[in-house]
C-alpha cells in the first residue's frame, strides 16, 4: 500500500467517487448535509491553504485508489478531519490507520493545537473505534444529537 496527496485532476476524481460510495454506504447520514456542493469544490476545499486530500493505493493495483481521507484547516489552531473511507477491498489492511497517520503528522506539522471529527454512532462504530485507538476522545455531547464529536490534542 501506498498514500498520495491528492493533486490531479484524476486524483480528485477518485476520491469523488469514494466519497460517493461512502455516502451510499451511510445512507441517511447528517454528516452528508451540503454533501453536493462539497463534491463541487472538491479541489477548492481539500487543497491548501484550505486543506488537504489524500488517497491510499495497493500495491497490486496501484492505478485505483483504495481509500481516502481530508483535512479542512478550520484556523490557526484547528483541523478538521473528514471523509475518511476505506473501500470494502482494502479493508483489513490498515489503511485507514496508515491515513490516520497521514493526517495527524500533517496536523502536527500545522502547528495546530486539536484535530477534530464528526462521526455517527450505530453506522460507524468500526471508525469509532479506529478514533479512540488513535487517542481521540469523544466530546460532551446532548442526548438528542445524533452524531458523535471527537478531538485529537496535538
Amino acid at each position: 500500500m501506498f498514500i498520495k496527496t491528492a493533486v490531479t485532476t484524476d486524483d480528485f476524481n477518485q476520491a469523488r467517487s469514494l466519497f460517493k460510495t461512502y455516502e451510499s454506504w451511510a445512507e441517511v447520514c447528517p454528516c452528508f448535509e451540503g454533501f453536493e456542493r462539497e463534491l463541487l469544490e472538491l479541489t477548492e476545499r481539500y487543497s491548501l491553504p484550505q486543506g488537504q486530500l489524500w488517497l491510499a493505493f495497493d500495491d497490486r493495483e496501484p492505478e485505483i485508489a483504495i481509500a481516502v481521507v481530508g483535512v479542512r484547516i478550520v484556523d490557526n489552531q484547528t483541523c478538521e478531519l473528514k471523509r475518511l473511507w476505506v473501500d470494502p477491498k482494502g479493508r483489513g489492511q490498515k489503511v485507514g490507520g496508515a491515513l490516520l497517520v497521514n493526517v495527524i503528522e500533517f496536523a502536527r506539522n500545522l502547528g495546530v493545537s486539536s484535530l477534530t471529527l464528526e462521526t455517527v454512532p450505530g453506522i460507524m462504530d468500526t471508525a469509532i473505534d479506529l478514533y479512540l485507538r488513535f487517542g481521540f476522545s469523544p466530546k460532551k455531547e446532548p442526548a438528542n444529537k445524533s452524531t458523535l464529536e471527537m478531538t485529537y490534542a496535538l
